[in-house]
């Protein structure tokens, strides 16, 4: 029996669709991932959105200025996220008066006063230092220990023993922001924090009759906010219960300059076009500025031609 060319590429081109299909179907799976719908309106402008949200439905209120020009009062709680805060010496000099007149200071670790007694140290670093033990699991397979990859990058903390506890129990928190290689030390004994297995990751001290407290990466912003227990560690960190007023600097934005100085400075703006004004009057002379504005008395045009008289005649 004769086969046909044509017929034989068919069954090979059949042969290795059904062998690809099956390979795909024994070396894959399919899961069910959730995703978010993209923030809307107000949502989509603001990235502490949500967790204001969450401090209104908790009895507290917020506040949201464009700037540090003004200040909260010192029974508050000041939640700074601007890159730019400090573009005005003074304004560093302010804040820290603020805080050690009472008020609460929350910060990002690196975007936190230079004055906040905090700062962040590596666990590889505080690992080093310690010898190193092989651990037995590795030593009985007679080879080095592999580290699995992590499904999620998460870690527990816990309530410090030493303040009361925020939500009337000590409880946990978990933290999905990537920083569990990273801690959070001080000279100064802590009032509160949350306690990771290397080492604090939300810290508060204090300063003077207020208190700053700085935490571990943006578990604040919407983005991140419903990871893990963000959320709530947010809302331990804020002390909400002693100060439930939450102040929100996020940008250092202002008028455009123009805008700025008509309305600072509008009598001294008009008075100048005023003067510039007096100034080109007298500078262009009275009789040529005349000859510029009034009608010309003689005909312009072809010379040789002359302008028509008016004879007045009286009548006896």
């Amino acid at each position: 029996m004769k086969l046909d060319r044509d017929l034989v590429w068919s069954m090979l081109l059949a042969v290795a669709a059904l062998g690809m299909g099956a390979w795909i179907v024994m070396n894959t799976h399919w899961v069910d991932e959730e995703i978010r719908d993209p923030a809307q309106g107000e949502a989509a402008k603001d990235r502490h959105y949500a967790i204001k949200r969450i401090v209104q439905r908790l009895g507290g209120t917020t506040q949201s200025p464009p700037n540090l020009d003004r200040l909260p009062p010192t029974n508050a709680t000041l939640v700074l996220s601007s890159w730019n805060w400090d573009l005005l010496p003074e304004r560093d000099k302010a804040l820290r008066a603020w805080v050690e007149s009472g008020g609460h200071l929350v910060s990002e670790q690196w975007k936190r006063p230079q004055w906040i007694p905090i700062e962040r140290k590596n666990a590889d670093d505080k690992a080093a230092k310690r010898p190193r033990v092989e651990p037995a699991s590795a030593a009985r397979a007679g080879g080095p220990l592999i580290a699995l990859p992590r499904a999620l990058d998460c870690h527990e903390v816990t309530e410090t023993d030493s303040a009361p506890p925020t939500f009337g129990t000590r409880r946990g928190f978990r933290l999905c922001n990537g920083m569990q290689g990273i801690f959070l030390r001080s000279s100064q004994p802590p009032i509160w924090s949350l306690d990771g297995i290397n080492g604090p990751s939300a810290f508060r001290v204090q300063m003077g009759h207020g208190a700053a407290t700085v935490v571990l990466g943006p578990v604040s912003e919407s983005q991140a906010v419903f990871e893990g227990d963000h959320a709530l560690a947010f809302i331990a960190a804020l002390d909400l219960q002693h100060r439930p007023e939450v102040w929100f600097v996020d940008t250092e934005s202002r008028d455009p300059l123009l805008k700025l100085i008509w309305r600072q400075g509008m009598p001294a703006v008009l008075l100048g076009f005023a003067l510039i004004a007096l100034a080109l009057w007298r500078g262009m002379g009275l009789e040529d500025l005349c000859e510029r504005l009034l009608p010309v008395g003689r005909v312009q045009g072809t010379p040789g031609l002359q302008a028509p008289t008016t004879t007045l005649m009286r009548v006896a």
